[in-house]
């Protein structure tokens, strides 16, 4: 009886779990969307204005965990595995891009082909390394924060 009853308790407290997840969503959703109308009234477009409020809620995680002790290099692999995410998808839509695209591709190439694995492999490497070393600089920025500072930023 008393195994029931605990099982019982643990599946309710998924959908209690669940719930709050929601509803600190909601207030969170809530936050960033006064902090970008804020940011638009000091003039700023809505898109740089969401992007403000994102990455001030960001510095504020980020200095939250280097201050519980987050070692340097895990908060170097956070922002840089956001980092790789968003190169695979541009990848992905890079490359269906360009294969979608190969017959207007192949009148402006000479001597190559449109459908050449090396060139596209090479094009596509060197894109993603110039990429990554792009968010190699915030990354390091963002492990290099101080946390007392980054608590009081807002």
């Amino acid at each position: 009886m008393r195994s029931l009853r605990i099982w019982t308790m643990r599946f309710l407290s998924l959908f209690r779990k669940r719930q709050l997840e929601a509803r600190l969503d909601e207030e969170l959703g809530f936050h960033l969307e006064m902090q970008a109308r804020e940011h638009e009234a000091r003039g700023m477009s809505p898109q740089a204005a969401r992007r403000a409020a994102r990455l001030a809620r960001r510095t504020n995680e980020i200095g939250l965990r280097m201050a519980l002790g987050a070692p340097r290099g895990q908060v170097l692999g956070l922002v840089m595995r956001e980092t790789a995410r968003l190169i695979a998808i541009g990848v992905a839509a890079g490359l269906a891009g360009a294969l979608a695209l190969t017959r207007v591709a192949a009148s402006q190439l000479f001597g190559v082909s449109a459908h050449d694995p090396a060139t596209v492999l090479t094009a596509t490497l060197a894109m993603a390394a110039v990429a990554l070393a792009a968010g190699f600089l915030p990354a390091r920025r963002a492990a290099d924060t101080d946390p007392m500072a980054a608590l009081r930023y807002e």
